[in-house]
């Protein structure tokens, strides 16, 4: 139920939940209504909103009870789904560390039938270097193309695990790849984008991990 009340004249409205539609009165001058009359109307209007609110009734409830729940101390212990998603943005966070700080991948392609045997090294564009040892980078697997655009292709990939007995988790994350020369320039010009914006602690946009340049073949 909705009142539209500009002082001596109101309308009602009056929603239909199934089909999502709203219902206006006529402007209904309160000074002069007699059928029916100001009191009886006014009475109508607050049966109506029980009506309406009854069949919510355990909907109501279920929001009341949300509520003292958020009031109780911090002392109680958090809901299963809350620490799951604390877990998740701790595997997250030890995900862009990895990333962040390696100075190349070993990039496996598994997808679309294709298994490499072995794997393409690209080294951080920031930290160039002609040799490196097993430990100075991470194994990732592309296992899944999700799309391709004028920018480059676009795959999910994770990282392939040590073999060591703790066997760190670590959540899946998108590589963009650019084979051609203008690809290549748009592709390092978007990346200067992202860069610029995560700085400037712009909300709501991926987070850019290095680039990684083949620095003999240019990929």
């Amino acid at each position: 139920m909705i009142v539209f009340d500009c002082g001596h004249f109101i309308r009602l409205g009056i929603r239909h939940r199934r089909l999502q539609t709203l219902f206006l009165s006529e402007l209904i001058d309160i000074r002069h209504c007699s059928a029916p009359a100001y009191g009886r109307l006014w009475t109508a209007m607050h049966v109506a909103s029980v009506y309406d609110a009854l069949p919510r009734l355990p909907e109501l409830e279920t929001v009341a009870e949300l509520k003292r729940k958020a009031a109780e101390p911090d002392n109680v212990p958090p809901p299963r789904g809350a620490v799951r998603l604390h877990e998740q943005r701790k595997i997250v966070l030890v995900t862009q560390e990895l990333i962040a700080s390696t100075p190349a991948i070993a990039l496996f392609f598994q997808f679309d039938g294709l298994d490499s045997p072995a794997p393409v090294l690209f080294p951080s564009s920031t930290q160039p270097n002609p040799a490196y040892a097993p430990k100075d980078y991470i194994s990732v697997v592309l296992e899944k193309r999700l799309g391709r655009g004028a920018v480059g292709e676009v795959f999910r990939a994770v990282i392939q695990p040590d073999g060591s007995s703790k066997k760190p988790r670590y959540c899946p994350f998108v590589v963009k790849m650019a084979t051609t020369t203008s690809r290549i320039q748009r592709l390092r010009h978007e990346y200067k984008v992202y860069e610029h914006l995560n700085k400037v602690n712009v909300a709501e946009i991926p987070t850019v991990f290095p680039m990684w340049v083949d620095h003999w073949d240019e990929l």
